[in-house]
């Protein structure tokens, strides 16, 4: 740092000149009252008023490292703890450097307490500056400092911060509830647990809870069960009407079917087979009247009644006598009613008909299809390498159309049927 005392030493070292005669010998000893000359500057003494040995005070600036008293001494205007510092610091005593006070402030320094010099809210340890001088943060001064989470509320302060301003966690927020740094109102939708919800968004006024989330009670889960605090799975044995059961433990997606008395939506719920008024009844098959699973008065449904004549109602095939349900009555089966029933294998084909199933119809023998071939319960086309005797052949693959003649032992029908051209005419076997 260039020293700004430099032009008035020169001028103070010129009077001196003038006033007192030097002699040119550099034995020559000064008057020791009559202050410096620039012979005693440069006599490699510290004498006169002096830091250092012929640098400070009246003399030249001492340089780096040299005694000085005062920043006055130093080239670098800089003295600190007595010495000549290379540049400031911000422990020199003095405000230098861009410091806003001595020692403090600026980029380089420590935040300045309250009550010093300030040009920016950065120079403070309280994050305030007013009117140049440091100052503590309050929950009334315009700003957001002092650890508020906006101006003026939250954090130390007792205002809580309105919907939509800056917040770290709920306690900041009148609303109670913060969410990514704002204040929010509560809702089913807003990813934090709250009001009385009994985990995040669900539970409570919310929607029920999915299995592994809190609860305090049943009401809370989507399966109506809560354990140890937890929402789990619905079961048949968990003492609670949940799941789609009809009654506790019972009816509907249950194996045990409710006893009567027991709620019920139909009568495949009950142990009587009995639904009357959302109620198990109990039943009989000789009544006189349609009740439990029964399909029609006193026949069919699906418990111990007999089966229904045709013309009475039925729900599936096995409440008729006839197995034959068509269109929600009772019939008998026939080869032209475009249903599979009564034996055929196929809608209207195979079994007691006259109709011969197509090929990729359904089929249990080969003389259910007009190929005469039923190879996997499907009727099919005979081919010479099916692993079946089908079509014109004598054997398996074998004589007849197949280009493959029969080995010895196989039926034959002529002896063109055999690999050996003999066919024995009573066994009908190659030879």
């Amino acid at each position: 740092m260039t020293s700004l005392a430099a032009p008035l030493r020169a001028a103070l070292a010129a009077a001196l000149l003038i006033a007192v005669p030097v002699a040119c010998s550099s034995t020559t000893v000064a008057d020791p009252g009559a202050g410096p000359t620039l012979s005693t500057c440069r006599d490699g003494a510290k004498n006169f008023d002096e830091s250092d040995v012929d640098c400070g005070g009246a003399c030249a600036s001492c340089a780096v490292g040299k005694r000085c008293g005062g920043a006055q001494d130093c080239e670098s205007l800089v003295c600190d703890a007595g010495v000549c510092a290379a540049a400031p610091s911000c422990s020199d005593h003095l405000k230098n450097g861009g410091e806003s006070d001595v020692d403090c402030g600026g980029e380089a320094c420590r935040a300045c307490a309250d009550g010093a010099a300030c040009g920016a809210a950065s120079d403070c340890f309280g994050g305030l500056c007013t009117f140049g001088k440091c100052a503590s943060p309050t929950c009334a001064d315009g700003k957001t400092n002092g650890g508020e989470s906006d101006v003026d509320c939250g954090g130390p302060c007792p205002a809580k911060c309105a919907l939509g301003l800056g917040c770290a966690h709920g306690a900041d927020c009148a609303t109670g509830f913060c969410l990514n740094s704002l204040c929010v109102a509560a809702s089913c939708a807003d990813r934090l647990k709250n009001e009385d919800e009994t985990d995040v968004d669900c539970g409570g006024s919310c929607p029920k809870c999915p299995d592994g989330k809190a609860c305090l009670a049943a009401p809370d889960c989507a399966s109506g069960v809560c354990s140890g605090g937890a929402c789990i799975a619905a079961t048949c044995t968990d003492a609670a009407k949940n799941g789609g059961e009809s009654d506790v433990d019972c009816g509907a997606v249950c194996p045990t079917k409710c006893a009567t008395g027991k709620a019920c939506a139909l009568g495949g719920d009950c142990q009587s087979g009995a639904c009357l008024n959302a109620k198990c009844v109990a039943t009989s098959c000789s009544d006189g009247l349609r009740d439990g699973a029964e399909s029609d008065v006193d026949c069919g449904g699906t418990g111990s009644c007999a089966r229904c004549a045709n013309g009475k109602k039925c729900l599936a095939n096995a409440d008729c006598t006839s197995a034959l349900c068509n269109a929600g009555v009772c019939a008998t089966p026939s080869c032209t009613d475009l249903l599979k029933d009564g034996t055929e294998t196929d809608v209207d084909c195979g079994g007691s008909c006259a109709t011969k199933c197509a090929n990729g119809k359904k089929c249990l023998a080969n003389g259910d299809c007009a190929s005469a071939v039923c190879n996997a319960t499907v009727c099919a086309a005979p081919s010479c390498n099916d692993l079946l005797k089908d079509g014109t052949e004598t054997d398996v693959d074998c004589g007849g159309g197949c280009a493959t003649k029969c080995a010895v032992g196989k039926a034959c029908l002529v002896a063109a049927d055999c690999a050996t051209g003999s066919c024995q005419p009573f066994l009908h076997t190659c030879q």
